[in-house]
């Protein structure tokens, strides 16, 4: 859902509009979002993995 005008951005361009800077920023800030949750949910699947093996839990990631 986050990426949906990100791909409509590319459409229009390869449909020959210009895309002006503040389309731009908000691609670029859309995509680096994404990517700072993915690292968020890696580092604490990360950290939660030893302690569930402590626990004796299985892990459910």
């Amino acid at each position: 859902m986050n990426l949906i005008p990100v791909f409509t951005a590319i459409i229009s361009v390869i449909l020959g509009h210009a895309l002006e800077m503040s389309q731009m920023l908000g691609g670029l800030m859309t995509i680096a979002g994404m990517l700072l949750i993915a690292i968020k949910r890696k580092q604490e699947s990360q950290i939660s993995a030893p302690v569930a093996q402590q626990l004796g839990l299985k892990e459910t990631i």
